[in-house]
């Protein structure tokens, strides 16, 4: 099982500014809300992390330019 919970700094109001994605043997989920066992934490803000989605940037720029940061198992 892994575990990665996503900051999202300047989430608009009407979205969780914090969510939990969990991958396991039977499927992948989200949820609202930080999970105390996460293996890792990623901090970046909403519209970096629009970009990212849409693929109009990478994970690797934004963390080389400081705009994204990640604790825990990176791994």
């Amino acid at each position: 099982m892994v575990r990665v919970v996503f900051e999202l700094a300047d989430a608009p109001k009407t979205l969780p500014p914090v969510v939990t994605f969990t991958l396991d043997g039977s499927g992948a989920s989200m949820a609202p809300g930080e999970h105390l066992a996460a293996d890792v934490v990623v901090s970046l803000t909403y519209s970096d992390a629009q970009h990212l989605a849409r693929s109009e940037i990478d994970g690797a720029t934004l963390l080389r330019n400081g705009r994204l940061k990640a604790r825990g198992d990176i791994n």
